[in-house]
């Protein structure tokens, strides 16, 4: 006699598999991100390790740039007047070289097909697996400056989804940051705009008055900060100078009177206490709280609806602008997980579930949780704030 399945038999066995299907998928899953996760160490590992090189070779880590509005340009170094950002600086660093080399002696003719080919060529190292890969996205951004006249007009470029540490202050450095800077003269007559601590009694008022003001008489409240009230978590970007010449010309005024007056608050040098911000040269020496401790780059956040759009705010423009929320961040917002209801585009973060990514001074790696302590996580990006705390 011919025996066949039941078919409670054959529900049973279709259930089994349903069962074992559920418990393999996710297993297979979180291995496949356990191995994207180690890809992505990896890349911030060389980033840094780039770093490293290019401060041997150069004597400092590099500039973040001038701004928003300006592409690397080769022929200008990697600190003070290279009006391009760190990931710029890197590429001979991490054998990316072809790259950086496509853009020498760039003319009025050849400047637009030259940045065009490089800026959309992908490199691998500046993409996290777990979130997209190095294929250039849409430029929603607007236009760029270079070594030529003129502004250029990019359509597609790659990303990079790490960030180099600029450190605490981004676009509300707290008034106390001027205590002991190099105020020079000038100090009586040139204002500067700040706001008051919400829970002073004149919370979220506006100060307005000159600098020596300020540091006789407003500095008494904790998170008085400079800059206008209102919300300090948008986009912390900064076109920078017109042309070259200006650019110079700024890199050399380094008197903090000066700086103010020209009314250049956002991303002044002096009161950045990272390692890379705009029209920086930190040498390792200025990192008083240990290589160690202190972060080198560090995942970005994103959008998690836009990552493939090159639309995220914090991730509009090329891997090689200047000084800008897309190539750096900073810790006075905590780490965060990408997310589509979240704006977050100066802060850290990543894709990962496990936590994100964060590559030190001397080169090592580390997988930090999400949940850091806010006040551990802005130590970590300050060079020198007397205080060391390992998360």
């Amino acid at each position: 006699m011919k025996r066949g399945f039941t078919l409670i038999e054959l529900l049973v066995v279709i259930a089994i598999i349903g069962v074992l299907t559920s418990l393999i998928v996710p297993a297979v899953q979180a291995a496949r991100e356990s191995s994207r996760l180690s890809f992505c160490r990896n890349n911030a590992a060389q980033l840094a390790k780039g770093l490293i090189r290019l401060d041997s070779s150069m004597t400092g880590f590099p500039s973040g740039g001038w701004g928003n509005a300006w592409l690397g340009i080769p022929e200008r170094g990697s600190i003070q007047k290279q009006p391009g950002g760190w990931a710029f600086a890197v590429l001979p660093y991490i054998e990316e070289e072809a790259v950086y080399k496509s853009l020498e002696g760039v003319t009025t003719a050849t400047a637009a097909d030259r940045y065009k080919a490089a800026l959309a060529a992908p490199v691998s190292l500046f993409a996290c697996p777990s979130r997209r890969s190095a294929a250039p996205l849409p430029v929603y951004a607007g236009s760029f400056r270079t070594a030529v006249p003129g502004a250029l007009t990019i359509e597609k470029a790659t990303r990079t989804d790490y960030a180099a540490n600029a450190g605490t202050s981004a676009k509300c450095p707290p008034l106390s940051i001027l205590k002991g800077m190099p105020i020079g003269t000038g100090g009586n007559s040139i204002q500067i705009e700040g706001c008051h601590n919400a829970s002073h009694k004149n919370g979220g008022s506006p100060i307005r008055a000159s600098i020596n003001g300020v540091l006789n008489g407003h500095i008494n409240h904790d998170d008085d900060h400079l800059g206008p009230c209102g919300s300090c978590s948008g986009n912390a970007t900064y076109a920078g100078p017109a042309d070259l010449a200006t650019g110079d010309a700024w890199c050399s005024d380094m008197t903090l009177t000066g700086r103010f007056a020209a009314g250049r608050d956002s991303g002044i040098p002096e009161l950045q206490n990272g390692l890379i911000y705009r029209m920086s040269r930190t040498v390792p020496a200025a990192i008083k709280d240990g290589l160690t401790n202190t972060y080198l780059i560090g995942e970005k956040f994103v959008a998690a609806d836009e990552v493939s759009s090159g639309m995220a705010e914090g991730d509009q423009r090329p891997a090689y602008v200047g000084y800008s929320s897309d190539v750096i961040r900073w810790a006075h917002e905590p780490p965060t997980r990408d997310s589509a209801e979240t704006a977050a585009p100066n802060a850290f973060g990543s894709g990962h579930a496990a936590g994100w990514t964060a590559a030190y001074a001397d080169g090592s790696v580390r997988t930090l949780s999400f949940d850091i302590d806010p006040e551990v996580h802005k130590l970590m990006a300050g060079r020198a704030d007397g205080q060391v705390r390992l998360p």
